[in-house]
């Protein structure tokens, strides 16, 4: 970032982008951090700095992190863990739909607790 204004209007258009996710207005974020609509429109334009506090008090209400508003990556990098993480979780679940399918014999049933707990060997 070449100066704070420009820092400013990052920080500004993060803050609009999670205000739109969550689905609120200027309005309505005003009300549950008890100041006004204008306050909200200045931060998210970047024509006033968001005091740390109050940048604070947005990454709960829009349950993110304060780092992700200041570092311009850390959305993305967030966002990339989290898809990452749902394919992780489906190919294990679609193996393990795969397995339950297939018929097999009582004593070859998988066994759905290892698949939660790690494997130990045996004494």
């Amino acid at each position: 970032m070449k100066d704070s204004n420009e820092f400013g209007k990052f920080v500004g258009g993060m803050l609009k982008e999670a205000r739109k996710r969550a689905r609120l207005t200027q309005q309505e974020v005003a009300a549950k951090l008890g100041c006004t609509q204008g306050a909200v429109a200045h931060w998210e334009s970047g024509r006033k700095d968001v005091g740390l506090s109050t940048l604070y008090d947005l990454a709960k209400l829009y349950n993110k992190s304060v780092i992700q508003f200041i570092e311009p990556d850390a959305y993305t990098k967030n966002e990339e863990s989290i898809k990452l993480l749902e394919h992780r979780i489906e190919t294990r679940l679609a193996a393990i739909e795969s397995e339950l399918a297939s018929p097999k014999e009582p004593c070859d049933a998988p066994n759905v607790v290892g698949v939660l707990q790690p494997k130990t060997k045996p004494h």
